[in-house]
């Protein structure tokens, strides 16, 4: 099995194979060491270079922030499904208000307050009514609206709102005096 090497040959060509992996730096062993030592030999009767164990060093790559990642990016990445960056139309723009503001519209419906600024990714869609919902929840082609400032007028009449108008003048006049001059001709007329 094994080929017959001699201990000279042996010690020549270990000599040889680590030149090469240390770049011809290398410095000969005492004879006495590297014939006691037993070789690896492989199956065409080499002997094979000692194993060297590799060392790995890991370099931490230094961490981005996520919004310094997405500068310059159209999308809000993977994570959100590639929402697109908002395009800041007028009407964008006039719908983001209204919706800033419904807690004005309708004040008895209390309602989360949205910031000022607009996102900077979002996604403008439209409400597509789902065949499994039952027709009578589904809007009528009077109710669909074009846009959402219309939707809003229409729900909200102009007699509610000059009622509400007139109510928030009303508490304003409180206590001058022409407002105890129709406080008493109110009296006078029940009696």
């Amino acid at each position: 099995m094994m080929a017959g090497f001699a201990d000279n040959d042996v010690q020549k060509l270990l000599q040889q194979a680590e030149e090469r992996l240390s770049g011809g730096r290398i410095i000969p062993k005492q004879a006495s060491t590297a014939s006691t030592t037993a070789k690896p030999v492989g199956e065409d009767g080499k002997v094979l270079p000692p194993k060297q164990e590799k060392t790995q060093v890991r370099v931490p790559r230094p961490q981005v922030a996520a919004s310094e990642q997405r500068k310059g990016k159209n999308t809000a990445g993977p994570e959100w499904f590639d929402l697109p960056k908002t395009d800041l139309t007028p009407e964008f723009k006039r719908d983001w208000q209204l919706l800033r503001m419904r807690n004005v519209l309708d004040p008895k419906q209390q309602r989360k307050t949205l910031r000022a600024s607009a996102p900077v990714y979002s996604q403008v869609g439209r409400i597509i009514a789902s065949p499994t919902d039952p027709y009578s929840a589904r809007l009528g082609s009077r109710e669909k609206k074009k846009t959402l400032s219309e939707s809003i007028m229409s729900a909200h009449n102009d007699t509610k709102l000059a009622s509400k108008y007139s109510s928030i003048q009303e508490t304003k006049r409180q206590g001058r005096k022409a407002f105890y001059k129709s406080v008493v001709a109110k009296r006078r007329k029940r009696n």
